[in-house]
């Protein structure tokens, strides 16, 4: 009698035999490999002497487009110029998170009129001049970067460059620089002898600058600066012409928060605790929706033919009394419309002429409004507080129905 187990036994050993023996004769013909060459597993070069020699200037140089990649920690030495030279159009290069070391080298990473260059994921630390020196070749691409102690420029790259999530510390003269057309975003840079981001005609996003003995971020003519920070930096921020400061912050500046070049904006801003002024506009400028907060000097101070709307100025001169103001118009023909100054030495003061200055509140100001001769206000309307009631309708009033009438409250 068969058991269930001789059952199994017997349909295992047939399976065996017919599933799972192959023929034992080869085919025919010669016998190829199924395996794959060094170049097909890892299809990019090493960064090494034979593939990539160095000359008198570098210790690497690559002459040939193509991706490469680090496969340890490289070191520079003081007789080289630069650690690794790119002197070809097309390259790209996976630092591999390992760290490139100048010990002496000048630059870390250069190339010089060069096209279409990307480097990534790596640490460049200890240069004599720059960390990564690429400001005259365009296209270049940087990611996930980290330059530390290069002790003039950590970051350049020219025209049309990217850079994205890059780190910039102890830098010398300068943290990350760009030229036209570029887009900087998600960087951060620490401890910058002078200027810690600048370009030109570019835009830069959701990056902070602390520590820059200048200008935290400095742009040239039509470039916009978004959802950025600045802190105990010389200034702030500071655009040339046409720039756009926008949701961006400077707090702790030993000179002013923000400055603006001709036909300027700055919107949804906040300036505190400012040496200087919050927010200084140049001619043509419009500020628009933004605090300005507990600054030595004025809130906002605006040379000619502004927009000032719709801003909270509060607290300013605190540290020098009797001479500041939440909006200060210095120039003329500046509107001044629907903001709101309080704490100041100074509500709004016009020393300027020709402005127009239209539905303000003030309050808790030494003075609410002064002005010189020849601006157009408002009515200045005292408004009057009301006791405790409950009501729906047909109870308080501001004492006037003009609609550009401006409040002390």
């Amino acid at each position: 009698m068969l058991t269930r187990a001789t059952v199994s036994l017997i349909a295992l050993a047939a399976i065996t035999a017919t599933g799972l023996a192959g023929p034992l004769a080869p085919p025919a013909g010669p016998i190829s490999s199924t395996g794959k060459t060094l170049t097909e597993v890892e299809p990019r070069i090493a960064v090494n002497s034979t593939n990539t020699p160095g000359d008198a200037n570098s210790v690497f140089r690559i002459t040939q487009p193509g991706s490469y990649y680090l496969t340890g920690n490289v070191t520079g030495t003081i007789a080289k110029q630069s650690v690794i030279l790119i002197a070809a159009d097309g390259v790209t290069l996976d630092m591999g998170g390992y760290t490139l070391t100048g010990n002496g080298s000048e630059h870390g990473i250069s190339g010089g009129g060069i096209k279409g260059t990307s480097i990534t994921n790596g640490v460049v630390i200890n240069c004599n001049t720059n960390g990564i020196s690429l400001s005259t070749s365009n296209g270049t691409i940087l990611r996930n970067i980290r330059v530390v102690n290069a002790t003039e420029s950590s970051i350049a790259v020219g025209i049309a460059g990217i850079i994205e999530n890059c780190f910039a510390t102890q830098c010398g003269s300068g943290g990350i620089s760009a030229t036209a057309g570029s887009v900087i975003r998600g960087c951060t840079v620490s401890g910058s002898g002078d200027e810690g981001i600048t370009a030109t005609k570019s835009v830069i996003e959701d990056c902070s600058v602390t520590g820059a003995s200048g200008y935290g971020f400095s742009v040239g003519e039509n470039s916009s600066v978004v959802n950025c920070s600045a802190s105990n930096c010389g200034t702030g921020f500071g655009a040339v012409n046409h720039g756009r400061f926008s949701h961006c912050g400077a707090t702790a500046s030993t000179s002013s928060g923000f400055t603006s070049g001709f036909d300027s904006i700055v919107e949804n801003c906040t300036a505190s605790n400012n040496a200087g002024d919050g927010i200084d506009a140049n001619d043509g400028t419009s500020v628009r929706d933004c605090v300005a907060s507990n600054n030595q000097g004025h809130g906002i101070s605006a040379d000619s033919r502004c927009l000032i709307s719709a801003n909270n100025c509060r607290g300013n001169g605190v540290l020098n009394p009797n001479t500041v103001a939440g909006v200060y118009l210095a120039g003329s023909d500046t509107r001044v419309e629907s903001n709101n100054v309080t704490g100041n030495d100074w509500g709004i003061r016009a020393v300027g002429t020709g402005n127009f200055i239209v539905r303000n509140t003030a309050s808790g100001n030494a003075t609410n409004y002064s002005a010189f001769t020849s601006n157009v206000w408002g009515p200045i309307v005292s408004a009057a507080t009301t006791p405790a009631f409950n009501a729906n309708s047909g109870f308080g009033g501001l004492g006037t129905t003009d609609p550009s009438a401006n409040f002390s409250y």
